[in-house]
């Protein structure tokens, strides 16, 4: 198990345990919306090694729930770029999603 480094974003594959849930999921998306709840979310993954079981299969979560990583997603130049892209959207992203958690 690892813990956060350096790394922002977590790239897609990575595996991870989250806080007060059993079994590990696989990181399928970042900065993901959810269209039942209308909330944003850091990212979205599905059960491993499980993978994809039905309509309801998907987790969406923040970064501060993961309490462990066990594998980190393959990296390449297209992933660096996409670790760029998502750190400037952050401040924004952040922005967004904490006003449709706490609006009024």
């Amino acid at each position: 198990m690892q813990t956060r480094g350096t790394v922002e974003w977590l790239p897609i594959g990575s595996v991870v345990h989250l806080k007060g849930r059993a079994g590990l999921l696989m990181v399928i998306a970042c900065m993901v919306g959810d269209e039942a709840s209308g909330m944003l979310w850091d990212y979205a993954a599905v059960p491993y090694p499980q993978g994809v079981t039905g309509p309801e299969s998907d987790v969406v979560f923040d970064k501060g729930a993961i309490d462990g990583i066990f594998s980190i997603g393959f990296q390449n130049a297209d992933g660096e770029h996409m670790q760029r892209l998502l750190c400037s959207a952050q401040d924004e992203f952040e922005q967004e999603k904490h006003s449709l958690r706490y609006a009024s």
